[in-house]
Parts: structure tokens; sequence; C-alpha cells
């Protein structure tokens, strides 16, 4: 008996009490549901893919979100997986298997320099400090240096350069990440703003609760708060 209650703020989530066990369950075999954050999902939410569409996930392992962007999406238009590691590429292919995603193409490159055509949806889903997701992985406070911040920032900076080029006239780019770190997020999306006026922020409350959204129209979500990882998403649209 799997004992779970509804997410507040996610149609397609639940939140179940505990874990054991449920990777080994007939109905997660058949691809009935995939294990994730909630917080995960919010940034699907705001890139607001619909059937029809092409989509570049450009951080795509292990591929929660390629799969979610899948299931909104019917299989109809196709995305695009991108990850540097064949390895780690090969975990969302098993999971758009399990879960009957067929409308995926996966590319194994590094998403600051990859090529592809234009898309009319970009999600970035940078990696991260990881900051965000000390209740899970505690042992993450003592392995970050100073420098490592700074090497982290250049290559979020390159990611969102690159992907930027890589969204079509009036597509939307997505940036996310699973820490709280200002550097990271809206400091690092409010120098790549002031570089590329091309791009403008789109409030994210009409796509999500306005309780996880600042005055500054990004979402924000706090373990203690909300009782998810800490993330951060926020949405931009290329307006030329």
């Amino acid at each position: 008996q799997i004992q779970f209650s509804r997410s507040q703020y996610l149609d397609f989530f639940v939140r179940v009490k505990h874990m054991a066990g449920i990777g080994g369950s007939e109905m997660y075999r058949q691809g009935f549901f995939l294990v994730q954050d909630e917080s995960a999902g919010l940034a699907v939410r705001l890139l607001d893919p619909k059937p029809g569409d092409r989509v570049l996930d450009m951080c795509a392992a292990p591929g929660g979100k390629t799969t979610f962007i899948g299931e909104l999406m019917k299989n109809i238009g196709e995305i695009v997986a991108i990850d540097r590691y064949e390895t780690r590429l090969n975990l969302v292919k098993n999971a758009c298997q399990r879960l009957g995603i067929a409308n995926a193409h996966f590319i194994a490159a590094d998403a600051v320099t990859v090529q592809t055509s234009p898309a009319e949806r970009v999600l970035v889903d940078a990696p991260c400090s990881g900051l965000g997701v000390l209740s899970k992985k505690p042992d993450a406070k003592w392995k970050r240096e100073p420098e490592d911040f700074a090497k982290l920032t250049e290559i979020q900076g390159g990611i969102l350069e690159n992907s930027a080029r890589l969204v079509k006239p009036n597509g939307i780019l997505v940036y996310s990440t699973c820490t709280t770190e200002p550097e990271e997020n809206f400091l690092l999306v409010k120098s790549f703003l002031s570089s590329h006026p091309e791009f403008v922020i789109e409030n994210a409350n009409q796509f999500v609760d306005q309780r996880i959204v600042t005055s500054d129209g990004y979402v924000e979500t706090l373990p203690h708060r909300d009782g998810m990882d800490g993330s951060f998403a926020i949405r931009l649209k290329k307006i030329s």
C-alpha cells in the first residue's frame, strides 16, 4: 500500500510518504509513474510545451523533466534531449522507453557548444551547486569551494548563451536550477538579459501557483517553506 497525498502545486504530482520498494513495483515497471521532486515539475510547467512543438532539453539527464515534457506533448512534435555523457543520456532513453515517450531524440553533446536547429521551447536545467537538495544530500555542503562557484557560473552562463541562439523568434527559454544561490539564479539571468535585449521575463504566476513566485516574476521554492527541494525557474520570451 503506497500512502500518498495530492501535490498542492501540480495537478500531475502526488506526494508519497515512503519511497521504500517503489522502484520495484509492477506499476513502476509498466511506466505508470516516475519519481521526482515537485520542484522539477515547476520548470516544465513554466516551459508550457504544446503538442506539435520542437523542444530542446539542454541538460536532460536523468530524464524526469524530459518525460514530463513528453507527457504534456502527448507524443506529438519532437523533444531533443541533450546531455554531455552517453552514459547519462542512457538514463533518459530508458525513462522515455519505460514511460512510452516516443517522440524524443537524443544527442550526446556539451550544452555550451551543441548545434541543432532552433526550437519553440528550450529548457536549460543547468548544472548547479545543488544547495537546494541538501535535505537529500547533506554531504554536498562540505564539497564546495569558492572557485567551484566561479567555474559553475561560467558554465551556466555559457549554456544560457548557446541556448539563447537556439530559441526561435517568439519562442520560450526556461532557465532552472536546484539551488537557491542568487549568483547561479536571478543575478546570472539579469546579467544575461543586460546583453540580450531580445529576451523579456514572462511572469511565472500565469503558469504556477503564485505562492512560489517572487515579485520579480520567477519561481523560487524553499524546503522549509514549501516542503520540496530548493529551486529556481524563470521564463524568458524571445521577442525578436
